[in-house]
């Protein structure tokens, strides 16, 4: 080996291929010349260079001629090897309007200059690529003391700046279309949000397919960073075959393929160039993208096309920051699906009560804790003359003459711990009529307020019912005993001279029937034994008392008002009986029983019942007269009874219940 070659050799010793490539490069045709002529300096700075592993390369001289090591040789892309030995501007052309004047400066001043993420738009694989980096140029001064070089140590941070600034803009995206309550709404949004990220979309489009008339179509929903009048902006898309035709977007290609495609040379497929975002260059490629709402569904709801950075690749990075906006857009779009879906069921839940409500016979009523109507169905608009409007400017004191203001508080406390009430009051119309209501509410919470809902009803017709019956009770009860009187008179003068056996029957059968007023007056009207009672009722009959009529109850004492209204019931069954039931033969049978129970909520209830059988079969009347009223209607008005009259066939059954408060003396119920 020369001298000239170990020299040559210990300039470049170090490991790695730029080393190796430097022993064999023929500096006699650069600007440096042979490496044996180049000064001190450079030699020492060369050596730092090559023995680090960190990205550094230097540009020498007046014409910057650049040399670099292993590390920093993938900066060049694919401008390496071809860079070596050659001046910065060679190199550099797209970007020497940026650093010349960096290097100019460094020279001048003899002073070094960091930067930071800086861009540098550099052409080093066939297009500009936006690049960033953190490097700094500092100077290297010559044998004479002069600056004579420039020492570069960079690192690139093209991937980190593009990934925060795509990360900034997936977070706007999901935050901005969180609050959307369409889907209408949510593309809009998506649009805007995602034109404000013009270095990653230069543009986008959103459609969402349609059905017209049996024409499979896809119908824009929202657009940005492209103009309405552009041909690749077109509102309607036919669902072509897969292999689209230029001039439109190839949705049924990507429908069938069901993931992301990449369409290049946009220019030439819409004959106009599109555009670039923040970028100069018009885009070249655009990534489209089916939104699937649901893992289950693969059936796309629309397409998401969004232009791509003409100055970054569409590797792997790119490709799942796209896949993610159109998550985030399909959850979105799920999102004000399933909300418009709830809004149109609570919206036909709402009209299916405004039109159960509407169909109540009673007035409904919504009270919120200041007594204001909150809510009124067509019945309390119909019975108080007010319209819809002005019930829902009023409070319960303007429809209750009973109930001002100052009984509101003493309600909310009753209500708040009962959890429901029925009462009585009165409503009052529009033109003054003031008529008897029956109110039932019950009381509960929402959001921290106290509400009531009140069903309202007219008693007027029943309070007149009751009267009524009440005034025939008091007639029927004074005629009968004289109606009685005249019967047993007339009957003993008639048989007064055939005293037989007619006499003595007929007498027994007229003074049963008024048997129970001399109980009454016995008792001094103050109560009646029920057993007592009905074998009065039936002592024309008790030949049959405990034989075909069988009783069966405890010793219980009922008030006079019930033992007149359940006196008449039993007169009345029994003459039914022997004139159509299971009395009127010689096989038939009555049982008649009475109970008292506690009932559910914890209240005593009474009840009676007559049941025949053994009879002929039984035929149910065509038509009620009175003794209908005796046994449904006065119980029912008398006593709040549930009354059940069965015409069997086997024969008939007659039932009543009441509240045992309404007819028994001591209300306290079986031990």
């Amino acid at each position: 080996m020369t001298r000239s070659e170990d020299s040559t050799t210990a300039i470049f010793a170090a490991q790695g291929q730029m080393p190796v490539l430097m022993r064999a490069f023929d500096w006699s045709s650069t600007l440096l010349g042979n490496p044996e002529t180049w000064p001190q300096s450079l030699r020492s700075a060369l050596s730092i260079c090559l023995n680090t592993r960190y990205p550094i390369c230097i540009y020498w001289g007046p014409e910057h001629v650049l040399l670099y090591n292993d590390a920093w040789s993938s900066t060049l892309g694919d401008k390496h090897p071809w860079a070596l030995g050659r001046t910065a501007r060679e190199v550099w052309p797209e970007i020497w309007h940026l650093i010349g004047a960096q290097f100019a400066k460094v020279i001048g001043e003899g002073e070094a200059i960091w930067s930071e993420d800086e861009l540098l738009p550099m052409r080093r694989r066939g297009y500009t690529e936006e690049c960033y980096f953190n490097f700094t140029i500092s100077p290297i001064r010559g044998e004479g003391g002069a600056v004579a070089g420039i020492f570069n140590a960079a690192i690139e941070t093209s991937g980190w700046v593009i990934s925060e600034r795509r990360t900034r803009l997936l977070r706007k995206l999901a935050e901005g279309t969180a609050a959307a309550r369409s889907v209408s709404e949510v593309c809009a949004r998506a649009a805007e949000i995602l034109a404000s990220g013009a270095e990653d979309v230069p543009f986008c489009l959103i459609y969402q397919l349609g059905d017209d008339a049996g024409a499979r179509h896809a119908q824009l929903a929202a657009a940005a960073g492209i103009a309405a009048v552009s041909p690749a902006r077109p509102n309607i898309v036919a669902l072509e075959d897969e292999g689209a035709s230029s001039g439109t977007w190839p949705l049924q290609r990507v429908l069938c393929a069901g993931g992301l495609e990449v369409v290049d040379g946009l220019g030439a497929r819409f004959g106009v160039p599109l555009p670039g975002g923040a970028w100069p260059e018009p885009a070249n490629s655009a990534a489209v993208i089916p939104i699937c709402l649901s893992a289950d569904d693969q059936t796309p709801s629309g397409f998401l096309i969004l232009g791509i950075n003409p100055r970054r690749a569409f590797d792997g990075d790119y490709r799942s920051f796209a896949e993610l906006v159109a998550a985030s857009v399909r959850d979105a779009i799920a999102r004000a699906r399933t909300y418009e879906e709830e809004q149109r069921r609570a919206a036909e839940r709402s009209a299916i009560v405004e039109f159960a409500m509407n169909r109540v016979r009673e007035g409904a009523f919504l009270v919120d804790n200041d007594s204001r109507l909150l809510y009124v169905n067509d019945e309390a608009i119909r019975s108080l003359g007010y319209s819809r409007e002005e019930l829902l400017r009023m409070c319960v004191p303007d429809i209750d003459p009973d109930f001002p203001a100052t009984r509101w508080a003493t309600y909310l406390r009753e209500v708040t711990r009962e959890g429901s009430l029925t009462f009585e009051t009165r409503h009052k119309t529009k033109d003054g009529r003031i008529f008897p209501v029956e109110i039932n509410t019950n009381y509960f919470k929402y959001n921290g307020i106290h509400y009531s809902m009140a069903l309202v009803r007219d008693i007027t017709g029943r309070k007149n019912r009751e009267e009524k019956i009440c005034l025939l009770l008091h007639e029927v009860n004074h005629r009968a005993k004289n109606m009685l009187s005249v019967v047993l008179a007339i009957a003993k003068q008639t048989a007064a001279t055939r005293p037989g056996e007619f006499l003595e029957r007929f007498s027994e059968r007229i003074q049963s029937l008024a048997a129970s007023q001399d109980l009454f007056t016995e008792s001094q009207w103050q109560s009646v034994d029920i057993e007592d009672l009905v074998r009065a009722q039936l002592v024309h009959l008790h030949g049959l008392l405990d034989s075909r009529i069988r009783l069966d109850g405890l010793a219980l004492r009922i008030t006079v008002p019930a033992a007149q209204l359940i006196g008449m019931v039993l007169h009345e069954l029994a003459a039914n009986a022997c004139m159509y039931g299971a009395l009127s033969n010689s096989a038939g049978q009555v049982a008649i029983a009475w109970r008292v129970e506690n009932g559910s909520a914890g209240a005593s209830r009474f009840s009676l019942s007559w049941t025949e059988s053994g009879g002929p079969p039984v035929v149910t009347p065509f038509r009620t007269g009175f003794g209908s009223i005796v046994l449904r209607e006065l119980p029912q008005a008398q006593l709040d009874a549930e009354v059940q009259l069965d015409f069997a066939p086997t024969g008939l059954r007659w039932r009543l219940e009441c509240p045992a408060e309404m007819l028994l003396e001591d209300t306290r119920g079986p031990s």
